[in-house]
């Protein structure tokens, strides 16, 4: 009794000293990188409650055995690994016929969104035991977690194809799920387990998949009203060191000076095909008429002739509400519906979109206003 008890608190002063050296590790961890703080949060939760069985004499070996920190010891290292990742345990939403909507909280987003990591250390046996059925009533297999991970990408798109799913085994994966696991569309990584003569070349072909090799390319561009604006402004166009009326647009000409938008914009239209939705081009004629000056109207003139202009597609999945306007909604919608990326200054929008779970597809720049006719004559 004394030596497992004895037992007991070596292990328990090991996997302390394991969640503690996981908070260290995170904190080390780009702050560019979203999310680090919801799973310090988690490993933080999971000392406290070993530690208040321990000083309830309550501990038991299977406290430690089943502690989800030996799932966060193979997350943290995977992440540390990355050096693309964006953020872990961000939240996507799923339509599913089955079960309605659903959260899905994606462990690790890397390479610029487009890649998608499941870190899985749960024992390999048991794992394809539950595949095979001999797990509890009901109780998922990773099959079932694989298909609604991949769905999810599907609805939740990254420049128009759904982001690539890599499932990561800690403890290693046995061959025939793996097998499984690929054939419906999940890259893997991980020690691929009861490989012998006959299926060696299999496991190793299973590995040697690079999951990150989509074609990406988007060759058409939806102007938003901002980023038209941006274009033709005299600010941007050589008269940004003429002093303007307003404390705003005074802030954009110094801004302006330091960081000029219109090489950006060439750049980015470099070689695409630009388009813009009705209600874009007759708005930003609307303004450009009421207030914009001589070359600004020449400017704009030149633009538009640059620009197929096509009918309106609202997007339908958003509700009109706070920073989400009838007019964005057709812009981005137009956007979406084109398989274009939509330029825009408007970072309200797409960031009020986000906590409707919807990821636009975006170039986002900073504002111009026009200005000629606000100018200040020396």
């Amino acid at each position: 009794m004394e030596c497992n008890m004895y037992m007991c608190d070596t292990e328990y002063e090991k996997i302390i000293e394991l969640g503690n050296l996981l908070l260290k590790l995170l904190d080390s961890i780009p702050s560019s990188i979203k999310g680090s703080n919801k799973l310090k949060s988690k490993i933080q939760q999971e000392i406290f409650c070993l530690e208040k069985a321990k000083q309830a004499n309550r501990l038991k070996k299977e406290h430690i055995s089943s502690s989800n920190l030996h799932h966060y010891e193979a997350f943290v290292n995977c992440v540390i690994k990355d050096p693309n990742c964006v953020s872990i345990l961000e939240l996507f939403h799923l339509d599913s016929d089955l079960v309605g909507k659903k959260k899905i909280y994606v462990d690790i987003v890397t390479e610029q969104r487009t890649k998608w990591i499941k870190v899985v250390a749960r024992n390999p046996k048991a794992l394809s035991q539950i595949f095979k059925g001999e797990g509890d009533y009901q109780q998922k297999s990773i099959i079932d977690h694989a298909e609604e991970y991949l769905e999810c990408a599907k609805q939740n798109a990254v420049l128009f194809k759904p982001p690539v799913v890599e499932f990561y085994f800690a403890s290693g994966i046995e061959i025939d799920l793996a097998e499984e696991l690929s054939s419906i569309g999940i890259f893997i990584s991980g020690n691929i387990l009861g490989v012998d003569c006959e299926n060696e070349q299999k496991a190793l072909e299973l590995l040697k998949i690079e999951p990150y090799q989509l074609n990406r390319d988007v060759n058409r561009l939806n102007l938003d009203v901002p980023t038209m604006i941006a274009y033709v402004s005299a600010l941007t166009n050589g008269h940004a060191d003429r002093k303007v009326r307003g404390k705003v647009l005074s802030q954009q000409a110094e801004s302006e000076r330091k960081f000029p938008v219109k090489p950006i914009l060439d750049d980015v239209f470099k070689g695409k095909e630009l388009y813009a939705c009705e209600t874009a081009v007759s708005n930003f004629k609307s303004i450009v008429d009421i207030l914009g000056g001589e070359g600004e109207k020449k400017r704009t003139e030149e633009l538009l002739s640059r620009i197929t202009v096509v009918n309106d597609v609202p997007y339908t999945k958003l509700k009109i509400k706070g920073k989400i306007k009838a007019r964005a909604l057709a812009v981005f919608g137009t956007g979406q519906a084109l398989e274009a990326l939509t330029t825009t200054s408007n970072s309200s929008f797409v960031r009020a979109a986000r906590t409707q779970g919807i990821h636009l597809d975006v170039f986002i720049h900073e504002p111009r206003a026009l200005t000629e006719r606000k100018e200040i004559a020396d």
